[in-house]
This record gives structure tokens, C-alpha cells and sequence, in this order.
């Protein structure tokens, strides 16, 4: 047979369209589809992915997502998770890592840590709370002397 524009085929097939079940008409007799809008349909069906619904590792609210790999619902949850992760990791290292921030070599850092557990029993306070009463004593002291003279005689 051969086609040409004034030809038309005969319709002899009929079948149910896989998208839209529809029963039609057709001349082909492997036809599944009534329109090309159908099949364009399914192909998209069978291409779109499942939407999983999981729970967040930081705030443990629900989310939907198509990744299977994904755990948190958004990047503040991934970033403070990450914050906390590293912040219990350095606690782990060592006990009291926060004064090492003042750069001491570990024979002043184990005088200063000496020092304030020393402090922390006669005084029942916390270390964090000596130290800050420190400082503050140390400040207050400068501005009083604020007449000309910024040297701090304390230290």
C-alpha cells in the first residue's frame, strides 16, 4: 500500500487506549495510543519519579522529597545539624576546649584550668561565670580610669 495525500486508510483495528482507556479506531494494528497526546502522557507517567515522604534528622518534621538519599527539609536544618555534630566532637576532644581559644600552650592552659576549678569549689560558681566576672571587673576599672591614662594596673 502505498500513501499518498488523497488515500485514506481504513480503520479496521480497534483497541483501548492505555492512557485514557478509550476505545478507537485504528488502520495499524499495533496502535496503543488514540492521540499523540496520550502517549506523550505516558511516557511522562512512567518517567516522574515517586514523592517519599521522610522524617528530618535535626527538627523531625516531615517532609516530601524525591531523592532517596535526602534527611534533612532544608539547609538551615543540614547546617545546624552540622554545627551541633562538630560542637559535640571538640566537647569529646576535650573537656574544657573553650579556653584554648586564647591560644596558651598546655602548661597555662593546665595552670588557668587548675586555677578555675579551684575557684569553681571555694566560689560554687561556674568556671564560665569566674571568668566573665573577670573580665567585666577588668573593664569597669579601665573606664574609671578613662582620665588620660588607659593602662590597666591589674594585669
Amino acid at each position: 500500500m502505498r500513501r499518498n495525500k488523497y488515500w485514506t486508510w481504513k480503520k479496521k483495528y480497534e483497541s483501548n487506549c492505555k492512557t485514557c482507556n478509550k476505545n478507537f479506531k485504528h488502520a495499524k494494528y499495533n496502535a496503543i495510543y488514540c492521540s499523540v497526546n496520550c502517549a506523550a502522557k505516558y511516557s511522562y507517567k512512567k518517567r516522574k519519579k515517586q514523592i517519599i515522604i521522610s522524617k528530618c534528622k535535626q527538627c523531625n518534621n516531615e517532609f516530601n522529597h524525591i531523592k532517596s538519599n535526602a534527611q534533612f527539609c532544608s539547609n538551615k536544618c543540614y547546617a545546624k545539624f552540622n554545627y551541633n555534630k562538630e560542637n559535640k566532637t571538640l566537647m569529646q576532644k576535650k573537656e574544657n576546649w573553650k579556653y584554648k581559644a586564647f591560644n596558651y600552650d598546655d602548661k597555662q592552659f593546665n595552670d588557668i584550668n587548675y586555677m578555675l576549678i579551684e575557684l569553681e569549689e571555694e566560689l560554687s560558681m561556674k568556671q564560665k561565670y569566674i571568668v566573665f566576672n573577670l573580665v567585666k571587673n577588668l573593664y569597669n576599672e579601665r573606664v574609671k580610669n578613662e582620665k588620660g591614662n588607659n593602662s590597666i594596673s591589674g594585669i
